[in-house]
């Protein structure tokens, strides 16, 4: 891997990181860093209809619930492919569970004059113990 593709490599997969950490600790500094101001989350809905919330919204959620750190529960995740399109675009497709819930995630990446940031983000899940 030559030196500017292992560089956006490394800038995507901390961008990663930070949502990673973001939702697991309740830090939503740390989320709103990692994902893009227009930002839209799309997901399945229990009757499989598309649900769709933008980034405040979803933070608005994350902020109002119990954190999974707080509730001693230890942090799962692996990311299962980082595809960098060129030096502006990039996608990630990642596993990682939370409290009841194992999810999978598409996440779309573009570098604007801000940096690095998710500008969707496309999710399942399913319940799961532990």
């Amino acid at each position: 891997m030559d030196v500017s593709l292992q560089q956006t490599s490394d800038e995507v997969g901390s961008v990663v990181e930070g949502y990673l950490a973001g939702f697991h600790t309740g830090d939503v500094n740390k989320l709103q860093q990692s994902f893009h101001p227009s930002c839209q989350l799309l997901a399945l809905d229990s009757e499989g209809a598309v649900t769709t919330l933008s980034r405040d919204s979803w933070l608005a959620v994350v902020a109002g619930r119990q954190s999974p750190q707080s509730m001693g529960y230890i942090r799962k995740h692996e990311i299962l492919a980082i595809d960098i399109a060129n030096s502006k675009m990039a996608s990630v497709k990642l596993k990682f569970t939370a409290p009841g819930r194992r999810f999978t995630d598409f996440l779309l990446l573009l570098k604007s004059a801000e940096g690095w940031r998710i500008i969707s983000k496309s999710y399942t899940f399913e319940s799961h113990e532990g």
